[in-house]
């Protein structure tokens, strides 16, 4: 049976995150917001200061967020591997040419 945040729908990796704070139970606005901002639903809250509502919102605004920085992150890392290869091969090509012909590489990304 699931309680607190992970009946909220928040993802274990945060709920594991939020337990290791000492966070787990989920207060009013947080039960109240996070479903439906998760459900792409626009939110207005008020509450009294230090009731939770900067993390009724953070937590499922990152959660929506995360798979899209993840596949940035990824396709950094492809370019990455992508210019290095370019690189290598760059100057590979330089060194197999006589010196009369100029050599330049340039990387357009």
């Amino acid at each position: 049976m699931q309680n607190g945040f992970s009946a909220l729908k928040v993802c274990a990796h945060t709920v594991e995150q939020l337990q290791k704070m000492g966070i787990t139970r989920p207060m009013p606005v947080q039960e109240q917001a996070i479903p439906l901002v998760l459900a792409g639903r626009d939110v207005i809250a008020s509450a009294q200061t230090g009731t939770g509502k900067t993390a009724a919102f953070a937590l499922p605004i990152l959660q929506l967020i995360a798979p899209y920085s993840r596949a940035a992150r990824e396709e950094q890392e492809r370019l990455a591997v992508i210019r290095g290869i370019d690189l290598v091969a760059g100057d590979e090509l330089c060194s197999l040419g006589d010196e009369a012909i100029e050599c330049t590489v340039a990387l357009l990304f």
